[in-house]
């Protein structure tokens, strides 16, 4: 997060369940697909039973890994929250003026899995303010700040 003396006038937790549940789920699937590929190939090659068996327990070590590096990964990046100061937008490491906010291109955006966890994304210009909590109505608070700042 940029640091600054001011202090953010509202500060916007994203939905930790809509952040993370999504890529553990697909971290899950490819290295499901992925094992499966390495034991057809495991199976193809002619090898004892104790190297196959070792082959396949580093495998599994190493996609355990991969799923754990991603879901921390995931989870942190669900840590991070919007800060509206009275001038700015701060996401991260983006910052993001109001004035360089067109209203007409605000838009809010839902896909499946955001229907399933009630939340909801804001875009605008070439920034997307993902995992909204549907209860919270941003898209009227930020056009607001906004008209304020014009």
């Amino acid at each position: 997060m940029i640091e600054y003396s001011e202090q953010p006038t509202y500060i916007l937790p994203q939905s930790k369940a809509r952040a993370i549940f999504p890529q553990a789920v697909v971290l899950l699937i490819l290295s499901s697909i992925f094992y499966l590929g390495i034991l057809v190939n495991i199976s193809l090659l002619e090898l004892s039973k104790e190297k196959q068996q070792i082959a396949q327990a580093g495998t599994l070590v190493l996609l355990f890994c991969v799923i754990l590096i991603g879901f921390l990964l995931a989870a942190k990046k669900a840590q991070a929250k919007y800060y509206f100061y009275t001038s700015r937008l701060v996401f991260q490491k983006k910052n993001i003026p109001y004035t360089a906010i067109n209203l007409l291109s605000i838009k809010i955006k839902r896909d499946p899995f955001d229907k399933l966890f009630k939340t909801y994304t804001l875009e605008f210009n070439c920034f997307r303010m993902k995992n909204i909590p549907h209860n919270l109505q941003i898209k009227n608070y930020l056009e607001q700040l906004v008209n304020n700042v014009r």
